[in-house]
């Protein structure tokens, strides 16, 4: 399976959550999904030994080189609305008169996570939350990475990047050049780091030198949870940076 067929076929499976104002960033949202977001079900394919592909388990695709997808519904969820509508995914266009729209079951909504569902009878409608507060998919997950920078758990390090097939590293490596470049040159990139008051609450119930070690603080006293959550924060965006940076040396070969 091409990275293309792979996008092709994942945005007209999920598309609430690869829909995209572009074909250009639907494929960044589905290599997102494969290269970076931790137990997405994907493992390496191989095709007489080389050509490697990520695919999902359960799924049966072609060896590689054969066209693996011919439709061409895909192309409806590219800079179109899309919700979840009586248990699947569909244009909002295509949902019957009579659902409430956005600004009216917004007023009494219950949240799940990133979603905002509405019950209207035996019928489901639900958004994407992002697109709700006019956010597309993109704009979100560009900036919102899934928190896996880690050589243990990343598919770039699985196998060799000789042994990947030519589209799938190029994308991998072009994914992860948007990362390098956002953790190397955004001043203020989103962090999986908690709020200062939240730390303060539950380290000062610690023994200073129990925080320090476990937490991989050196610099804690016991009252400057403003400074020790700045230092986390540049800790990780490190952390990612310098990941980011062998992964790419990596796939350049």
């Amino acid at each position: 399976m091409t990275f293309e067929d792979y996008c092709k076929f994942s945005v007209e499976r999920y598309p609430s959550l690869y829909s995209a104002d572009t074909w250009e960033h639907c494929k960044f949202l589905c290599a997102h999904q494969a290269f970076i977001v931790l137990g997405n079900g994907m493992e390496w394919k191989l095709t007489r030994g080389k050509n490697g592909y990520l695919y999902c388990w359960g799924d049966k695709p072609k060896a590689y080189g054969k066209v693996q997808y011919t439709g061409e519904k895909y192309k409806d969820y590219i800079n179109a609305e899309i919700v979840f509508y009586n248990g699947g995914s569909v244009l909002r266009s295509d949902v019957p008169e009579g659902i409430p729209e956005f600004e009216e079951y917004l007023k009494s909504k219950h949240k799940s996570g990133d979603y905002d569902f509405v019950n209207d009878k035996d019928k489901y409608y639900m958004a994407n939350a992002n697109l709700v507060k006019g956010q597309s998919n993109f704009e979100y997950k560009a900036k919102r990475p899934y928190p896996n920078f880690s050589k243990r758990y990343s598919p770039a390090w699985e196998i060799e990047a000789n042994l990947m097939a030519p589209d799938w590293r190029a994308e991998m490596l072009k994914h992860h050049e948007h990362w390098l470049d956002y953790y190397t040159n955004d001043p203020d990139p989103h962090c999986h780091v908690g709020k200062s008051k939240d730390y303060l609450e539950r380290w000062s119930k610690l023994p200073v030198e129990q925080v320090q070690k476990d937490w991989s603080i050196p610099i804690w006293d016991g009252t400057n949870a403003d400074e020790c959550v700045a230092y986390l924060r540049s800790e990780y965006k490190e952390k990612c940076r310098s990941f980011c940076e062998e992964t790419v040396n990596r796939l350049k070969i």
